[in-house]
């Protein structure tokens, strides 16, 4: 899928695929997420054999979507193309709560896995939340958002707070502090480590850095929830762990 993505910039992506993690064989180019259970694996020291490499350690960094803020979805899912502008393409790209129960189970081992996806711990109203269903499949404890919103705005900030006005209007206090402080040669360690990654980015012409980041993502505050959802559940919103609530086959 090339939305947004300049033919060099998702040649780098794989590149980094490639090298660092592990392709799945189940991400075909017909789009689908589960095809041979979403966890045969190649390129990794196993030779694709996951049976004596199971998946102790998990993590999402995308969209999260239930039906609670989504009228026109049925379940949660996990959003890979959402609002890309074609309809075919985010229901190709999508990871429906259903498909969790075509994993093979067998693959994991007591996974712990982070969703930093939007509503990830969600009840639909329904089926539960996506991470109650993906730790019942995969044996482990699951992390995720129950009736809120991650925020990417402060993944490179120096500080542990910030404002978020809603509509990707954000603002960093210890940014424009250190940002101020750097003139006279007195801005802080993470004001230094913030410019490396910039840096490294802008250097490697690859459209992101090889460092990280310096934050993981926030949950939307509440005045960002009013101005973009409004309060919907406004006091029942948290990072929640979820254990499984039952080992499936």
């Amino acid at each position: 899928m090339d939305y947004d993505y300049k033919k060099y910039d998702a040649q780098k992506v794989n590149d980094f695929i490639e090298s660092y993690a592990h392709a799945v064989d189940g991400y075909t180019s017909e789009g689908s997420y589960v095809e041979a259970g979403y966890v045969e694996y190649h390129n990794n020291d196993k030779n694709g054999d996951r049976s004596s490499d199971k998946i102790t350690n998990a993590s999402f960094y995308c969209h999260g979507r239930s039906p609670k803020r989504f009228k026109d979805l049925k379940e949660n899912e996990l959003s890979f193309a959402y609002d890309c502008g074609d309809d075919s393409q985010e229901a190709k790209f999508a990871f429906l709560q259903s498909d969790v129960g075509k994993l093979n189970s067998e693959a994991f081992d007591n996974t712990t896995t982070y969703f930093y996806s939007c509503n990830s711990g969600t009840d639909d109203g329904n089926k539960g939340s996506f991470a109650q269903a993906w730790s019942n499949k995969t044996g482990g404890r699951s992390l995720g958002l129950k009736n809120a919103r991650t925020l990417y705005a402060f993944i490179n900030s120096t500080g542990n707070w910030g404002f978020y006005f809603g509509g990707g209007i954000a603002l960093s206090p210890s940014d424009c502090w250190n940002y101020a402080m750097s003139f006279f040669g007195k801005e802080s360690d993470s004001w230094k480590e913030k410019k490396d990654i910039k840096d490294s980015r802008r250097d490697s012409h690859k459209g992101y850095s090889e460092l990280g980041s310096l934050q993981y993502p926030w949950m939307v505050s509440l005045a960002g929830e009013f101005v973009d959802s409004g309060w919907l559940d406004a006091f029942d919103r948290h990072w929640a762990w979820y254990e499984p609530e039952e080992c499936e086959g």
